[in-house]
């Protein structure tokens, strides 16, 4: 009769970082999912850009 291989049983360390590192797969899954932020502050998204050969118009102060 052959003899078998030894069974390997993962111990509880190898679940808790199993365990962990799903949390942190699942996490950034949800953070690549989101739009990227606009880093540039005081973007005015409503405006327009000026066309070529027209006037910039001075900004409201």
């Amino acid at each position: 009769m052959a003899s078998r291989p030894p069974v390997h049983h993962p111990s509880s360390s190898d679940f808790d970082q199993t365990t962990q590192m799903r949390r942190i797969v699942q996490r950034a899954r949800e953070l690549l999912k989101q739009s990227l932020p606009d880093t540039f502050l005081g973007r005015k998204t409503f405006e327009p850009f000026p066309q070529q050969g027209e006037p910039a118009r001075e900004q409201d102060q």
